[in-house]
């Protein structure tokens, strides 16, 4: 498995008692933004960029980042992205003692096909964490439970880009559809 050498997550040096609920600490507890990336051509150049815009635009949301994991060559097309799936396995450890959630620049870098996007943000989503870009488009919604994608609607911003995706019910607790 190819790696960039600054995909590997940030070691998680805090103490479980520093990641506890707002209150508990007398200081609210930011959310933790795991970066999502992949790049399928050599030059790392828009990759680099991209990484560091999702670091600036967490910085300025006040959020903390837990790392990157980025998918490079063909497991950047694939269904499997081994990168994700890592940072999936440390998300799910996360989200229950705070807020986390995935960051990609933008929806695409999950990928370019809807239905390839959303079996990728289900990953996510499953573990009890959500995405989210830098153009402040997140399939997570204020005080409701997100779920599943596969009734999902779009609310469109009027700003240039896609939206924000809002989903409607559980993909997991539906029966499936003959």
């Amino acid at each position: 498995m190819t790696r960039h050498p600054r995909a590997r997550p940030r070691a998680m040096a805090a103490p479980l008692r520093e990641l506890q609920e707002p209150g508990m600490t007398g200081a609210p507890t930011p959310p933790l933004a795991f970066i999502y990336d992949r790049n399928a051509t050599r030059s790392r150049a828009m990759l680099e960029m991209r990484i560091s815009g999702c670091r600036t635009y967490a910085e300025r949301q006040g959020w903390e980042v837990a790392g990157w994991w980025v998918d490079f060559g063909d497991e950047a097309l694939g269904k499997e992205r081994p990168e994700l799936g890592a940072l999936v396995g440390v998300l799910v450890r996360m989200v229950v003692v705070r807020r986390a959630f995935c960051l990609v620049h933008h929806w695409n870098r999950f990928a370019h096909d809807i239905e390839g996007r959303h079996a990728l943000q289900r990953r996510v989503a499953r573990v009890g964490g959500y995405s989210a870009t830098t153009f402040g488009e997140s399939d997570a919604r204020a005080g409701h439970e997100r779920t599943g994608y596969e009734h999902a609607e779009y609310e469109h911003a009027g700003s240039g880009h896609a939206g924000n995706l809002r989903v409607p019910a559980a993909e997991t607790e539906r029966p499936a559809r003959m």
